[in-house]
């Protein structure tokens, strides 16, 4: 016989009126996940208590301070721990609820904050869900990380001048028009097709400089904050972190019964990270549109956002179902009377500041801000709660994409518009009030002739204000797949993409990368003056960062007035370096240019590094690229600094050295280490992330060869 508990019995014999009356104290706290009252909870979610100030000396094996009892189930032991700030109490059930039953939270008094504070007692109840047909539990493994690189690299024996030791048999033919005041850096992005598919780099001459083929679709190929390179897998289910060795040294998934979805990932500075979730719920349809036209029995689906910490444990929640009404959606976009619906389609998710994000929901034409602390929506813009009156009227962009904080109150998305409605997509940029509720639209990037990304694609403004549009899955695969513009609008770079296979890009982005796998001594190879029939060389160091052997399969060189006559492939070991000579032929006089790649490639992947080679110098040319900058051993002081709570620390380097950089703090502990690696000549910058350390003087210190020098700064919150 099921066994029932006290309070069990109290809810089954008092029904509604008890249930209300276990919710107890919620308007108290700061934040409270599963939100006091709420339904379709699923059964495998955790508990977290956010009083709005740090707990002071929780007593987190005390299992009498935070009791957790299912209406079938009874009560439920777990994990407690504190989040890093000590400020949220999460309850971990060491088994999950079951379908359909109640369970109420109580949290005893007793606890303080660190201001002496007494912390309310807490009671609040949740409803599981009985979950749709076919759905129970949580599908997703939870396995380590897990590596694709391989410690030996295999590679093949290819021609410097062979075009297959950049580009694959079935790897997209690449052309740039214009390509006029490009900014600097590489695009980013993934190249799914019916078999193989790729992530890729490419330069701002065409060429990719980094593959990595994949069996499965892959999204969303970003470099994140924290400094990794992020995609998410199809077929794994989750979304993997490289770092600028291109090894696989992380994994980000969601929590509490949910799957990843592949829409969005942002990764913090301290490591924890946003995710998106779908999570399909039964609804009666028949309670949400005219009774006798729904599916009184719908799989909905609906949208969660989780913040996971270091550990992969969700530390914050926000559900769609909790906040969005099924009905806000674009009836044009969702047909609510279908048996399965997604109502909402969040698309991305940005993180404006500490206390704010703004996701895109696709379905309901909407950007909407919400609080991080809270949970709470702070405003609406676009659909049918839009809370803005533009100067221009209502906004009235239709399934938008990526939407994203630019600063200085500007907001950008991708319009992708919707066929049959309007035909053609474009970028938007917005000067949005969020005190008066009050804007403008500054800017949109179109295209000529119209392009109609039917969905995906994205809009980036660089660093230096160009802007990045990703045109998604194009109506027509021999059209553009993304475009550069300067901030006025005008088209620096259209960038089209042709194969024989179908194929699309989620994504493109444009950021500065140097791999750190393969670097040289020099960046630049400067020929002295050589007569038409003569001819001269240069030796170029590479070096091999990585504590696994590597091969160079080959040079790559666009013509023949530069070239190699290496044997290769030439094996590098763990940190060492080789020697190759670069040759310089001209046939005709005047400067001759070009840029070189040193090429590691295997079966499933190529690294490239990019050598510029400069035969017969102007030396007026020479003087404006900086060629013949010559660095010497300094260390600058940070900026700013004062700071709170980054700043950029400088340094510059004569000559191919190991460099340390390291912070300590006015004990002499060290904090955290921003370099430990060989680096060419040249001048670097770094930026120190102290948001989760008290204020104070720290001291940074570098050592490369024998010179070695401290400087002092100051955090000040």
């Amino acid at each position: 016989m099921q066994r029932i508990t006290f309070t069990a019995f109290l809810l089954l014999a008092f029904g509604g009126l008890c249930l209300a009356q276990s919710n107890y104290n919620t308007d108290k706290f700061q934040y409270l996940s599963p939100v006091p009252g709420s339904t379709l909870i699923r059964p495998e979610t955790n508990i977290i208590i956010r009083y709005g100030e740090a707990f002071q000396n929780v007593n987190l094996n005390d299992k009498s301070l935070v009791t957790v009892e299912g209406f079938f189930s009874g009560p439920h032991s777990g994990e407690l721990f504190l989040t890093e700030d000590l400020k949220s109490l999460i309850f971990t059930p060491d088994v999950p609820f079951q379908p359909g039953e109640n369970v109420i939270v109580s949290l005893r008094s007793g606890i303080k904050t660190i201001s002496g504070k007494a912390v309310d007692s807490l009671m609040f109840e949740f409803t599981i869900t009985n979950g749709c047909p076919g759905l129970v539990g949580s599908v997703l493994k939870r396995n380590n990380v897990e590596s694709d690189i391989s410690n030996v690299l295999r590679v093949s024996d290819i021609l410097s001048n062979d075009s297959t030791l950049i580009y694959p048999p079935d790897f997209p033919k690449i052309t740039f028009s214009n390509k006029t005041n490009l900014d600097e850096g590489d695009y980013f992005l993934s190249l799914n097709q019916n078999a193989n598919n790729y992530l890729a780099i490419i330069n701002n001459n065409g060429i990719p400089v980094f593959y990595k083929l994949e069996t499965t679709p892959a999204y969303d190929f970003k470099l994140q904050p924290s400094g990794i390179l992020t995609y998410y897998l199809n077929g794994k289910r989750k979304f993997y972190g490289l770092d600028s060795l291109y090894g696989v040294v992380d994994s980000f998934y969601t929590g509490n019964g949910l799957l990843p979805d592949f829409h969005d990932l942002q990764v913090l500075p301290d490591g924890n990270a946003f995710l998106i979730a779908t999570d399909k719920e039964p609804v009666n349809m028949d309670t949400v549109i005219t009774p006798g036209t729904g599916d009184t029995n719908a799989c909905v689906q609906g949208c969660v956002i989780q913040e996971i910490n270091k550990q992969k444990k969700v530390i914050w929640q926000w559900r769609s179902w909790d906040h969005y009404s099924i009905t806000d959606a674009d009836s044009r976009l969702v047909d609510m009377y279908q048996q399965s619906i997604s109502y909402c389609h969040v698309n991305s998710i940005d993180i404006v500041d500490d206390t704010t994000i703004i996701i895109s929901a696709r379905y309901l034409n909407e950007i909407t801000a919400i609080n991080r602390i809270t949970g709470k929506i702070m405003w609406r813009f676009g659909g049918k709660n839009n809370q803005f009156s533009l100067d221009t009227g209502s906004p009235d962009f239709l399934a938008q994409h990526d939407a994203r904080y630019l600063g200085n109150n500007m907001f950008s998305l991708y319009d992708n518009g919707y066929l049959g409605i309007r035909n053609y997509s474009i970028g938007q940029i917005y000067r949005l009030n969020t005190v008066s509720l009050t804007g403008s639209l500054i800017k949109e990037f179109s295209h000529n002739p119209d392009l109609l990304g039917l969905n995906m694609g994205n809009l980036q403004v660089t660093k230096n204000g160009n802007v990045i549009i990703g045109w998604g899955t194009i109506s027509n695969p021999n059209q553009f797949w993304f475009t550069e513009y300067d901030s006025s609008g005008d088209i620096l770079n259209d960038a089209e993409l042709t194969n024989n296979f179908f194929f699309y890009s989620y994504r493109v982005f444009k950021f500065p990368w140097q791999t750190r796998l393969i670097t040289t001594d020099v960046d630049t190879l400067l020929f002295g003056n050589v007569q038409p029939g003569g001819s001269a060389q240069k030796t170029l160091k590479i070096f091999n960062n990585s504590n696994f052997p590597i091969s160079i399969t080959g040079v790559f060189i666009g013509d023949t007035t530069f070239q190699t006559q290496q044997n290769f492939p030439i094996q590098i070991a763990p940190m060492g370096e080789a020697s190759i000579s670069i040759l310089f032929n001209p046939i005709s006089a005047g400067e001759e240019s070009n840029t070189i790649y040193i090429v590691s490639k295997t079966d499933t992947q190529m690294v490239a590094k990019e050598v510029t080679v400069i035969g017969n110098p102007n030396a007026t040319d020479i003087k404006a690229k900086g060629l013949n900058k010559s660095y010497t051993y300094k260390l600058f002081q940070n900026y700013p600094n004062p700071f709170n709570p980054s700043t950029i620390i400088n340094f510059e380097i004569p000559e191919h050295s190991f460099v340390t950089l390291k912070v300590f703090n006015i004990l002499g502990s060290e904090i955290t280490t921003l370099v430990n690696e060989e680096k060419p000549a040249g001048k670097y910058s770094f930026t120190f992330d102290a948001s989760n350390l008290p204020s104070g003087i720290y001291f940074y210190r570098i050592t490369a060869g024998n010179f070695s020098n401290v400087k002092k700064m100051l955090l000040l919150k």
